[in-house]
């Protein structure tokens, strides 16, 4: 969260966690605040399953501790949004 006053007027940011929150929690625009979201650290849990579902499939799967940072497409930033107020 961002918090910023400017005068007697506070304006408060947000940045989502996990999903992609103007979609999830602001309806894709629908719900009132959405213009305050920044964006969304993203985990992206699809591209670690289907890794793990290929090696496994062609027979390359080995046991152990793998990260899936931005290198590897692991995480990553939501699509930037445009709202007009």
């Amino acid at each position: 969260m961002v918090v910023r006053t400017i005068g007697e007027r506070v304006e408060v940011r947000g940045i989502g966690v996990d999903k992609d929150q103007y979609i999830t929690l602001f309806g894709r625009g629908a719900v009132a605040g959405c213009e305050e979201l920044l964006s969304s650290a993203m985990k992206r849990m699809h591209n670690a399953v289907f890794g793990t579902i290929a090696d496994s499939a062609s027979g390359a799967f080995t046991s152990g501790t793998e990260l899936y940072d931005l290198a590897v497409e692991g995480v990553g930033l939501a699509p930037l949004y445009w709202v007009v107020t």
